[in-house]
């Protein structure tokens, strides 16, 4: 359940150190631009972290949008 995981997900997101690897920087940094493109290492810490977020945001959404379930 969401809620469980709700203090890891805050630390995840906001505590997280350094503060470049924490998801809400990571996120901003994609917002602004401000990731270098041509450093691959760049690119594979930053797409790990973006699939963290992104499971971590559909997981909220799915709380509060009824999806329904097939028959």
């Amino acid at each position: 359940m969401l809620s469980d995981k709700a203090g890891q997900y805050i630390n995840e997101c906001f505590e997280v150190k350094p503060d470049e690897d924490r998801l809400y920087q990571i996120r901003n940094a994609i917002n602004h631009g401000d990731i270098d493109a041509s450093n691959p290492e760049e690119l594979i810490r930053v797409k790990d972290k973006q699939l963290r977020l992104w499971n971590i945001v559909f997981g909220m959404l799915g709380q509060i949008i009824p999806i329904p379930t097939p028959c």
